[in-house]
């Protein structure tokens, strides 16, 4: 997160950082790994209603549906909240099937970013799906989670549209900065995803 000036946030807000899709991605998001229910819901209610404005979740975490349904029920319109999701390797022989699953289960109208969850066979198949459905009007960006040098450097030749966003760990017992430097010479948006979860 090396540039990003906290203090350029707006209101309480978290500042934002311009993706390659022209949309806004706040820096500062809830994850919702290990949440599930009401508790998943009402965590996402409390975090939007506390200003937050960046929303992750993924197929894998079991909880889509629950985290919508927090985001509808916030009081906050729509288009002021970044929801992003991830589709998990089991999903990308059908990756088409698996957005409308996702686009079901959030009932949002719309998913802000989609990022395959990890390299695996198909990936790219899957990444140009998410492409398509950003034709569609169903996402409104395309990133990629956990990809590292060596996976990157044979995903990112292979398709047209250049990932928003780089989702890894990074964080400070973890601070792998060949990645980093990596992703910043690819001009892509490094994103410490799993460890900025509140």
């Amino acid at each position: 997160m090396s540039g990003i000036d906290l203090k350029n946030g707006k209101n309480g807000f978290a500042p934002v950082i311009r993706l390659n899709s022209g949309y806004d991605l706040p820096v500062v998001g809830l994850g919702t790994y290990a949440l599930h229910g009401s508790t998943c819901t009402n965590a996402v209610i409390s975090a939007i209603k506390s200003g937050y404005r960046l929303i992750d979740t993924a197929s894998f975490y079991g909880n889509e549906r629950e985290v919508g349904e927090g985001v509808r029920k916030s009081g906050v319109a729509r288009e002021e909240i970044f929801v992003q999701t991830k589709l998990y390797p089991n999903q990308y022989n059908h990756a088409a099937k698996a957005i409308d699953e996702a686009l079901k289960k959030l009932d949002i109208g719309y998913i802000d970013l989609m990022l395959p969850h990890h390299p695996a066979s198909n990936d790219v198949a899957a990444y140009e799906t998410i492409e398509k459905a950003i034709q569609d009007g169903k996402v409104r960006t395309a990133g990629i989670s956990c990809y590292y040098i060596r996976e990157m450097d044979s995903f990112l030749p292979k398709v047209s549209v250049k990932p928003g966003l780089i989702q890894n760990e990074i964080h400070p017992y973890y601070q792998d900065s060949p990645v980093v430097e990596h992703i910043r010479i690819q001009q892509s948006s490094a994103y410490s995803g799993e460890h900025f979860h509140f």
